[in-house]
């Protein structure tokens, strides 16, 4: 199907919807508790300089992730090391899928409509690193081609500038130009469920911007996600590698399929793999902490606010997991290194916004 007529079909087809946004309730554990940790936590996060260039260690490649966690930090656009990265996210060709996406993830957040051009590279790299089978693994760089305006090969200085030369954006929470990203071609034949993950956080982020993915991209990571979940309700890493069920993964695999149903415009209040997963969750991993515990708390966050439920099973996931985080907090206001400090912080702010649209589920936030 030719872009013009696939652009025409997916608007007629997308409506608008209205429904009640979850709301989580109040924690137990006091605000200003709370707010003291976060805030010694961005305190040794603003000490650490982003990283120049691309890092060869992917475990230090967290100049998006940084960005991200000061955002919901609070931190002003004015700031200076707000800034400092912020320059360094823009001004990066996409070439990790960790970084493009949580480089959108940031970037909508800051200004959805001022930076949807980057956002449409942002997800013109996702949508060609998907691999065969639906996964993603962790990328690599693609030639650009062209994209609506020839955005994708234009970006200003010092920090990237916010538009292209005759881009007139809308307001902030909405572009108000819809610009259809079509998949070009698939990289590899088969990922990771950990990069899978966060590739649908990322997509999510430039479909809130206005961006039509291509639909067949995120079918098909609906399917891999579906086809892949163990009978028990469990996602492993990878599988024919080791894919015995984790916490992490079933905490990522159950966002993604609450994220791609959204996107895809399918109920999934009540759909079956998201209800096993989370009694799988229930079962094997509330009231104890897995491996990659921090990393794990997040996936949780995410997956409490998708879902909208305050509770899994019988256990209040966000006062059990903050007191943890409060308990386990370095003297220096760190969480060991920087990925668990800003995956503590964006837990302990419930980062996670809702899904615009769909009703609670059951979890029974305040109204």
């Amino acid at each position: 199907m030719r872009p013009a007529i696939w652009l025409a079909v997916w608007l007629a087809s997308t409506s608008t919807l209205e429904a009640q946004e979850f709301r989580p309730k109040g924690s137990g554990i006091p605000a200003a508790e709370v707010d003291k940790a976060i805030q010694r936590g961005l305190g040794w996060l603003k000490s650490v300089p982003p990283k120049s260039g691309v890092p060869t260690s992917r475990s230090e490649d967290t100049n998006e992730l940084v960005l991200y966690t000061l955002l919901h930090g609070g931190l002003p656009a004015g700031d200076p090391v707000l800034a400092d990265y912020l320059k360094h996210v823009v001004d990066r060709e996409p070439d990790r899928v960790y970084n493009a996406a949580l480089g959108a993830m940031a970037l909508g957040k800051l200004d959805r409509a001022g930076y949807q051009w980057k956002l449409v590279q942002e997800a013109q790299f996702l949508l060609d690193n998907q691999c065969e089978n639906g996964q993603w693994a962790y990328g690599s760089a693609v030639e650009p081609g062209k994209a609506p305006g020839d955005w994708v090969t234009w970006k200003g200085s010092p920090y990237g500038a916010k538009y292209p030369p005759n881009y007139k954006p809308g307001s902030s929470k909405s572009s108000g130009r819809k610009i259809a990203v079509l998949q070009r071609a698939r990289v590899s034949k088969v990922g990771d469920n950990s990069n899978a993950q966060y590739a649908a956080l990322g997509l999510r982020a430039c479909a809130e911007a206005d961006l039509l993915l291509d639909p067949r991209c995120l079918q098909d990571a609906l399917r891999w996600w579906e086809g892949d979940q163990e009978k028990d309700g469990s996602w492993g890493y990878s599988r024919g590698e080791d894919d015995s069920g984790r916490a992490t993964m079933t905490a990522g695999g159950a966002g993604s399929v609450v994220i791609y149903r959204w996107m895809l415009h399918k109920a999934w209040a009540d759909e079956p793999h998201i209800k096993r997963a989370m009694e799988w969750l229930d079962a094997n991993v509330s009231g104890k902490l897995p491996k990659w515990h921090i990393y794990y708390l997040y996936g949780l966050e995410r997956v409490g606010m998708l879902y909208g439920t305050d509770r899994i099973g019988s256990h209040d996931w966000y006062d059990e997991g903050a007191a943890w985080l409060i308990k386990n907090q370095a003297a220096n206001g760190s969480w060991r290194n920087v990925a668990d400090t800003c995956f503590a912080i964006l837990f302990l702010r419930r980062a996670t916004a809702p899904l615009p649209g769909v009703a609670t589920p059951g979890g029974g936030g305040d109204k």
